[in-house]
Parts: C-alpha cells; sequence; structure tokens
C-alpha cells in the first residue's frame, strides 16, 4: 500500500510540474538537463534527454525511426483518420493512419488538452484539412485526433486565453467566417505504446515537444510543407472538449496489401 501512495503522490507531483510550466515559455522549462535544448534532435543519441520533459531528444535515440514509403506519402496523408484501416500506412513515419487499425485497442489518451492555432479556416463549422494533422503525428510519433473547432481569427495570441475561457470558445462556437482556426484535439497513446520511449504522457509535453520539433532546422527532424499552416501549439492539463471514445471493436481481418497511389 504504501508503495501504492509513493507511486500515486509522484504522478501527482510530476503533473503538477508540468501542468505549471510557463505558457508559451520555453518548451524546456521543466528538464533537469540544460544541455538538451542544444542537443535536441541534433542526429546522436543522448541518453539523459530521453524523458518526455525533455522531449525525448527529439527521438534521437531511436535505432530506427523507420519511413514512409515515398510511393505511400500522398495516400496515407489523404486518408488520415478515415476509419478504414490501410495496413500500407500503419507506421510511425506514416501516421499510424491516424489510429484506424487501433480501433480494436482499448483508448489510451494522454492527460489533457493540445490546442492548435492555424490559418487554415474552418469550411461550414468543420476541419477538413487532415494532411495538417498527418504531418504533426508523424512528428510526434503517435497520432492526433480532433476533440473540437471554432474559428479563431490569425491575430488572436493563444497564449492569452485561460483554460476556461478555452472551454467558453468551443462551446459557443460560431459559425463566423475566419482566416483562422483553434483546434482541440487528444494525443492517442495507443500505437506508441508498443514502443513507450515514445509517448507523452501529457498533452503538454506533447505540445512542447511539437513547438520545438515545428521551429527546429535540424536535419533529423522531419520537415512538411503542411506546418507552414501552424500558428502556435499549445497544451493544458484541463480535458477540453469531447474524447472521442473509439468502440473496441473485434478484430477484424484487413486488407494486408499497401495502397495503390
Amino acid at each position: 500500500m504504501l508503495v501504492l501512495w509513493t507511486a500515486v503522490l509522484l504522478g501527482l507531483s510530476r503533473w503538477c510540474r508540468v501542468a505549471a510550466a510557463s505558457p508559451g515559455g520555453d518548451p524546456w522549462a521543466q528538464c533537469p538537463s540544460r544541455q538538451c535544448k542544444a542537443t535536441f534532435g541534433d542526429g546522436s543519441c543522448d541518453k539523459e534527454c530521453t524523458e518526455p520533459e525533455c522531449l525525448r531528444d527529439g527521438f534521437d535515440c531511436l535505432r530506427d525511426k523507420g519511413h514512409c514509403n515515398s510511393g505511400h506519402i500522398h495516400y496515407c496523408r489523404d486518408h488520415y483518420a478515415n476509419s478504414y484501416c490501410d495496413q500500407g500506412c500503419e507506421s510511425a513515419a506514416c501516421g499510424w493512419d491516424g489510429s484506424d487499425c487501433h480501433r480494436h485497442h482499448s483508448p489510451l489518451w494522454a492527460k489533457g488538452t493540445l490546442l492548435l492555432h492555424t490559418h487554415v479556416p474552418l469550411q461550414h463549422g468543420t476541419f477538413s484539412n487532415s494532411s495538417l494533422l498527418w504531418a504533426l503525428s508523424t512528428l510526434l510519433q503517435t497520432p492526433l485526433k480532433l476533440r473540437g473547432m471554432v474559428p479563431l481569427d490569425p491575430s488572436k495570441d493563444l497564449f492569452t486565453f485561460n483554460p476556461q475561457q478555452l472551454e467558453n470558445l468551443l462551446a459557443q462556437a460560431s459559425s463566423d467566417d475566419s482566416n483562422g482556426s483553434l483546434l482541440f484535439l487528444q494525443v492517442d497513446n495507443r500505437p506508441c505504446s508498443h514502443l513507450p520511449s515514445t509517448c507523452f504522457p501529457y498533452a503538454i509535453e506533447a505540445a512542447n515537444f511539437l513547438r520545438a520539433a515545428t521551429s527546429s532546422t535540424r536535419v533529423s527532424v522531419p520537415s512538411h510543407p503542411e506546418l507552414k499552416a501552424i500558428i502556435s501549439v499549445r497544451g493544458v492539463g484541463e480535458e477540453i472538449g469531447g474524447r472521442e471514445e473509439d468502440p473496441v471493436e473485434e478484430k477484424e481481418e484487413t486488407n494486408g496489401m499497401y495502397p495503390v497511389t
């Protein structure tokens, strides 16, 4: 029992440290090693930087990051999270098919909400640019899934909203035209749970990683043209928007052939 309570207290302590991180500040603020920022995504494995609060060293310690077949990239990007399992897209480098091949697994979400402010306008109140979520998922090594969306002008500063104001924005979502949008996302850790050293338990850590990765010029960090649509990325400890609870389905036989482009 003492061991259990110790584990619970340690978990709460870590959550408090993560949640207290300054919004919009240094993504490495909670990392105990000051050198991790300088070595992020430099292609060399730094063991002391592999913890989630140190942004997993930009995944430099992965022996094999894999690659998405050049003939599949267009297909996987356009068929991301379409509720159909495409085995040819079932890898971290191809975005894990938006978790479409993991619907028979119990949900495993990172705690909190990941917020994405973009230059992409909503169309009839809907965000239809799956290619942006695909690109971010390939960076994060695990899928991102929509919890909600609202129009938000690009001139707005995402980091000036407190969690209650963000909840109010989503609850009072208008259909007004805007040149930008705010996406409320959940980090789906089902695919990365097969290799836990790539998972981020908290949305705040995942957001810090994406902020660092999208601003990096290091060769080992993938770059996608879709990422230019991002204005800012933020994580909060609160759960904002409905969770997408995929039904746990019986594992079905899927099309084992790679997609044809």
